[in-house]
Formats: C-alpha cells, structure tokens, sequence
C-alpha cells in the first residue's frame, strides 16, 4: 500500500483496515478508488467516508465486484456459444 496517494484525514485505522483487506486506496479527488490485491478497481468511496461505513461496507463491495464479473463473463461466455452454435451439454 502507498500512502502517499490515501487522502489526509485517513489515518493508521484505516491503514489497518485496509491492509487486513489487501485493499489500496487511492485518492481521487472528492473520492478513493478501492483496488484490490488483483489490481483490479472494484470501488469508489466519498473521501469523507466514516471507518466504521467503510469496513461494513468493503466485504459487500468487493463480493459485488466479483460477482458481477462472473455474471458478466457467463453470459458473454453464452453469447459467443450462441453465435458459434456451439452447444451446451446436458
């Protein structure tokens, strides 16, 4: 994690908070970007979020994130066998 790029009001519970999640934030403004340990930008957070919102909330977050692209994956996996033809197994 890089602190240089974390808003200033964010303090070491944050830090903990985050790094427990494998989380990094990056300021952007009036908001953080949440990126995951994949790289992957899976959130953004006003910059005056509370630390309490914020750790209820990164499990619902990053679950979302990644279910979406599940779905997203499935159903283009879909489109291109309905465009191939190719069928589905029974």
């Amino acid at each position: 994690m890089t602190r240089k790029h974390w808003p200033p009001t964010w303090g070491a519970d944050f830090a903990a908070l985050l790094s427990f999640r494998e989380v990094r934030a990056i300021e952007n403004g009036s908001t953080v970007i949440l990126v995951g340990a994949d790289n992957a930008a899976f959130a953004i957070v006003p910059v005056t979020i509370e630390l309490g919102a914020l750790q209820a909330t990164l499990p619902i977050l990053r679950e979302s994130f990644d279910m979406g692209v599940k779905v997203g994956r499935d159903a283009l996996a879909a489109q291109f066998r309905e465009l191939l033809g190719v069928k589905q197994p029974d």
